[in-house]
């Protein structure tokens, strides 16, 4: 009796949390409905672009019920695209500042995972707080696995069909059926 009052509760509770963050988001920007499992906040003054099949959230996974998916695209100047068949596990982060981010169709996500096109701030000191960065564009093809607690950073473009290992920060491109693992990422080895 316990367990199903549980089950009935959890989902309800991720209802309210869903809602919550939909009425805090700014849906203009956003244009196609992706399946929303989790709660996600879609923010900026760019465009948020879903094809067919996107799905935001996974259950059950890792960070389901005590996190958020958070999606943004900062200036009018920012795109991000995510293709058809997309899975985006739970707590992933993806920030558009002034370029774009494109996601592949096929590709899937792990939880907790940081997709971003820009350092935000200026690394001279003189730099940190005027607003005078680099901002370069994210391409991550079709067919790419991403694993869990992945960073990926400005410039960057992920060749279809390659696997990002676990924890792995990607700072250069990576080419087509490749496997990369670490901090910075290293092939180790391709898929045939």
């Amino acid at each position: 009796m316990i367990k199903l009052f549980a089950k009935f509760f959890s989902k309800r509770f991720q209802l309210i949390r869903i809602y919550l963050f939909q009425n805090l988001s700014n849906y203009k920007i956003v244009e196609g409905s992706p399946q929303i499992k989790q709660p996600t906040l879609f923010v900026g003054s760019g465009k948020i672009i879903f094809k067919e099949k996107v799905q935001l959230g996974y259950y059950p996974s890792p960070m389901y019920f005590d996190t958020s998916i958070y999606i943004e695209a900062r200036s009018k100047a920012s795109t991000i695209i995510f293709e058809k068949n997309v899975i985006i596990n739970n707590n992933a982060k993806i920030i558009c500042d002034k370029t774009s981010i494109y996601i592949g169709e096929n590709t899937i996500i792990g939880y907790n995972v940081e997709v971003l096109d820009s350092d935000f701030h200026g690394l001279s000191v003189e730099n940190r707080k005027n607003g005078n960065y680099e901002c370069k564009p994210v391409h991550i093809h079709k067919n790419v696995f991403i694993g869990n607690n992945v960073v990926i950073l400005k410039g960057v473009t992920i060749g279809e069909n390659s696997v990002i290992g676990n924890s792995t920060v990607v700072t250069k491109d990576v080419p087509p059926n490749a496997i990369l693992v670490g901090n910075p990422g290293k092939i180790i080895r391709y898929i045939n």
